[in-house]
């Protein structure tokens, strides 16, 4: 009944910082955004989700499908259920895929009215939000490292760097040089993660594991190979984001 639904929604809103209301707080039917002196605002809906085409040119794919297996196994039936994600603060509930792909695309549409000049200037109100996520979740703020002991502060996909290398890679015609412009009270460490992330990249971690092979014990240590996720031309990026 609509009161049960009111008490879990007022439960997951005591429970969670992240949730429906900072969204509503801008966007809602009384948001500030509503208000008459942002009456002339014109309002876009993305029409498709986020193809992961997009999503890949600045995430690992197996942190996306971390992502998604955790999703994928929470009760589709019980839009309150949820997890954590990294070691910290960030959870997800049975929509949180789909949600955080509807916020990437929006940005995405957002690049394309711009860069096509049907609008001048787009904001994006969008939840949830990306500038702790780097290329394979939560980043020590320290070296810019993957490490999921740390959080990815309410994150689930990169947004802003998402919509920065498609409007580099897709709008190459165009769009010469991006600049991302973070202003927070918490430093975008994982957007500043991806930006470097753009070059060839070695991961500081090894795996180490013990082996026994007729009494004699050993230990092998595997490098992980490295990575790069250019958004057009690795060497050109550098000069050009």
């Amino acid at each position: 009944d609509e009161g049960a639904e009111f008490r879990r929604r007022q439960q997951l809103i005591v429970e969670t910082p992240e949730n429906p209301q900072r969204w509503e707080a801008l966007c809602g039917e009384r948001g500030s955004l509503r208000s008459d002196i942002f009456r002339t605002l014109i309002w876009y809906e993305p029409k498709q989700l986020a193809p992961l085409t997009d999503i890949l040119r600045v995430h690992e794919y197996y942190y996306v499908q971390k992502l998604q297996d955790l999703v994928e196994h929470l009760d589709p039936e019980d839009p309150y259920n949820k997890t954590a994600l990294d070691k910290n603060d960030t959870k997800v509930t049975p929509e949180s895929w789909e949600a955080a792909l509807k916020a990437a695309a929006s940005v995405l549409e957002a690049v394309d009215l711009v860069v096509n000049e049907t609008v001048r200037v787009a904001f994006c109100p969008i939840r949830p939000p990306g500038h702790h996520l780097g290329p394979a979740g939560a980043t020590n703020s320290k070296d810019l490292d993957d490490d999921e002991l740390t959080s990815q502060g309410f994150c689930l996909l990169n947004n802003v760097a998402i919509g920065a290398a498609y409007a580099r890679c897709v709008h190459r015609d165009k769009i010469k040089k991006v600049a991302i412009i973070d202003f927070d009270v918490h430093h975008g460490n994982g957007t500043e993660a991806i930006v470097r992330n753009v070059c060839r990249r070695n991961h500081r971690d090894a795996s180490v594991q013990e082996v026994s092979i007729r009494g004699i014990r050993a230990k092998i240590v595997l490098d992980a190979p490295p990575t790069c996720k250019p958004w057009l031309d690795p060497k050109q990026d550098v000069e050009d984001i």
